[in-house]
């Protein structure tokens, strides 16, 4: 019976280590005469921030093209209050003139286990005008339910405006 478990674990590791990046090191086994335990190296797709990213980036879009009811979705109901109500100049889509014209991340900090802090820089042009202004927000970024009450592995849970040029 023990034959057959560690025959299954190599096997299973050996099946594992032919699907791997051919960059990401081989598993480390145990020493013969204990069980073979693989221990996978985590690969760069495995970072929880990479869904982070992945998350802020489709709201940012939805921002940078004006589409509020797609954008709105990505909300908690606290957050949305908070774009809602202009919180320290908050809007969700920006005005007419100055209208936003395109974002970067300036960071993304892991708040605790499953939540993030999400630094964006948000630059605005004016129409029919060379004039330009940026300002930045923070974004928390965690698990939560939606403003449609759908609970989602990723909410913005609030926000604030941080600072302007």
């Amino acid at each position: 019976m023990r034959r057959l478990i560690v025959t299954l674990v190599v096997l299973s590791t050996v099946s594992w280590s032919c699907t791997s990046s051919d960059d990401a090191p081989a598993p480390t086994v145990s020493p013969a005469g204990s069980p073979a335990v693989a221990t996978p190296t985590p690969s760069p797709t495995a970072d929880p921030a990479a869904g982070v990213r992945a998350f802020v980036t489709d709201f940012m879009e939805a921002r940078i093209g004006r589409d509020a009811d797609r954008a709105r979705s990505f909300l908690a109901p606290f957050a949305a209050e908070q774009y809602d109500d202009g919180e320290d100049g908050l809007t969700l889509i920006g005005t007419s003139n100055p209208h936003f014209e395109s974002w970067e991340f300036v960071s993304i900090q892991a708040a605790d286990a499953n939540s993030y802090e999400v630094q964006v820089t948000v630059a605005e042009a004016y129409t029919e005008s060379d004039e330009t202004s940026s300002f930045e927000e923070v974004l928390f970024v965690g698990p939560g339910t939606d403003v449609d009450g759908q609970q989602r592995p990723f909410v913005i849970r609030g926000a604030g405006r941080t600072s302007s040029d």
